[in-house]
């Protein structure tokens, strides 16, 4: 699995990957690495790639929408203790 709509928004840019990680304070292996799902980036990264990127965050993260989703669920399901 890979993080597409990331790369492509790094494709898009036309500069190597190498140089959007170094803007982001990233070193370019962990970029390559969270691109193709082997590291987690954390969310100040996520947030500092979208940003260089300009794109939202939620394009270019799919489990952004998903942790929310994950989230507004989880309340649903609790009763009024606050368990599940």
């Amino acid at each position: 699995m890979m993080l597409f709509e990331l790369k492509k928004a790094i494709l898009e840019t036309g500069y190597k990957q190498k140089f959007i990680a170094e803007l982001a304070g990233l070193n370019e292996k962990k970029l390559s690495n969270a691109l193709t799902c082997r590291c987690q980036l954390t969310e100040s990264e996520k947030k500092k790639l979208a940003e260089i990127l300009d794109e939202d965050p939620t394009n270019l993260f799919p489990e952004v929408n998903r942790e929310k989703l994950n989230d507004e669920t989880d309340e649903k399901v609790k009763d009024s203790r606050g368990r599940y």
